[in-house]
C-alpha cells in the first residue's frame, strides 16, 4: 500500500486538503495528516478546526511515496515558512518521489527549488513566481511532470486528487474506488474497462497539454509582479472558486473576506490595476475559452457554467476580450 503524508498549515484551504485525504483513501492510500505549526488542531482559512494524524515534526519521512501542499492563505505562506516541509519536498524531490502542491502552494515548492526545468501550474496571476524559479507555466487545470503533480485552484481539487490516486494506487484501483462517480457512472463491473478509462484520461491531458502552448501566449489573467495583500489573495480565491455563481458581486466578495467593499475596491485595484468585478470578469472568460475549446459544450452551456445569464452579453464580452465570438473561437480549436 502507498503511503502519503499531507501537510495541513494553518490558513489552509480546506476543501483542497479534506478531499484529497477523502479521495486517497477511498482509493487505498494510506495517507497521514501532519500539522504544521506545533498544535494537532488546524484551522483553516474559515476557520474550520481539523484534527491531524500527528505533528509535522515527528514523523519519519522515510516511509512516505509522496508529499502533498494544499493551497489557502496564509496557509501557503506558513508552508513555505516551515523548515520541515521544505525539507522533505526537497528531498521526496530529489528521491523521484511524488510531490504534489494545488492552487497557491506551488510557490511554496518553486520557493524550494524544486520546479527549476519542471512544467507546472498555479493559481491564475502567480505564474511569475513559477517562471522565476525556472518552472515552464502551462495555465492548465493540471500539470504532471514526472514525479511533481500541480493543480490551479479549488475548482481542479478532483482532477489533482484522482491524478495522484491513479499514480499511488494504480489506474484501477484509483477509478474505481477513489471516485470515479465523479466522472463517470460507476458499474461493479468497471473495473474491466479501467485500463481503457485510465488511457482516455491520458489523450484528453495531452490535448489540453498541446491547447496550452496555443492559448498561454494571451492569457487574460497576467497579474503585476510583487507580493499581493491576503485581502487581494484571499479575493483571487473566492473568485476562482465562485465565479460561477451568477449573483457574485463586490458585496458578497467583501462580505467573504471581512472588509468593507471601499477598502476592497482600493487595495485591489492598487495591486492588480484591476477592479474586483473586472478580474471576475477576466477569469469567467478564462474559464470559458477552456470549456469552448473542449468542444464538448455548447456556448449557451458555456455562459452559464461561467456565471452568465444572458447569452448575448456573454458573447459580447467574450468578443471585446478575445477579438472572437464564442463560436469562432471554439471552431477554432476542433
Amino acid at each position: 500500500m502507498s503511503k502519503a503524508v499531507i501537510f495541513f498549515a494553518p490558513g489552509l484551504e480546506e476543501c483542497e486538503g479534506l478531499l484529497c485525504v477523502d479521495i486517497l483513501r477511498r482509493a487505498g492510500v494510506e495517507v497521514t495528516i501532519a500539522a504544521v505549526g506545533g498544535e494537532k488542531i488546524v484551522k483553516s482559512a474559515r476557520q474550520i478546526s481539523v484534527v491531524a494524524d500527528a505533528l509535522a515534526e515527528e514523523l519519519d519521512y522515510t516511509v512516505f511515496d509522496a508529499c502533498i501542499l494544499p493551497g489557502g492563505i496564509p496557509g501557503v505562506p506558513n508552508l513555505k515558512a516551515d523548515a520541515t516541509v521544505r525539507r522533505v519536498c526537497r528531498d521526496f524531490a530529489a528521491e523521484g518521489k511524488v510531490v504534489a502542491a494545488i492552487c497557491a502552494a506551488p510557490t511554496a515548492l518553486a520557493a524550494f527549488g524544486v520546479l527549476n526545468g519542471k512544467k507546472a501550474t498555479v493559481y491564475p496571476g502567480m505564474d511569475a513566481d513559477l517562471t522565476a524559479a525556472g518552472a515552464s507555466y502551462t495555465g492548465l487545470p493540471l500539470t504532471i511532470d514526472g514525479s511533481i503533480v500541480t493543480g490551479e485552484a479549488l475548482g481542479a481539487a478532483i482532477p489533482f486528487a484522482l491524478a495522484l490516486a491513479r499514480i499511488l494506487a494504480g489506474a484501477a484501483q484509483a477509478l474505481e474506488r477513489g471516485g470515479a462517480d465523479f466522472l463517470v457512472i460507476c458499474t461493479n463491473t468497471m473495473h474491466k474497462v479501467a485500463p481503457q478509462i485510465a488511457a482516455a484520461i491520458e489523450r484528453v491531458r495531452e490535448k489540453a497539454e498541446a491547447f496550452s502552448s496555443r492559448s498561454a501566449q494571451d492569457d487574460l489573467l497576467a497579474l503585476p509582479k510583487g507580493d499581493k495583500s491576503k485581502y487581494v489573495l484571499q479575493t483571487l480565491e473566492y473568485i476562482a472558486a465562485h465565479y460561477a455563481d451568477a449573483d457574485i458581486n463586490i458585496t458578497t466578495i467583501a462580505r467573504s473576506i471581512g472588509i468593507s467593499e471601499g477598502h476592497l475596491s482600493h487595495v485591489f485595484k492598487k495591486e492588480t490595476s484591476y477592479t474586483a468585478l473586472g478580474y471576475l470578469t477576466l477569469y469567467r472568460i478564462h474559464m470559458a475559452r477552456r470549456l469552448l475549446a473542449d468542444c464538448r459544450y455548447k456556448v449557451y452551456e458555456v455562459a452559464g457554467m461561467v456565471g452568465y445569464r444572458d447569452v448575448a452579453y456573454f458573447g459580447s464580452t467574450f468578443k471585446k476580450l478575445t477579438g472572437l465570438s464564442p463560436s469562432e473561437y471554439q471552431d477554432r480549436c476542433r
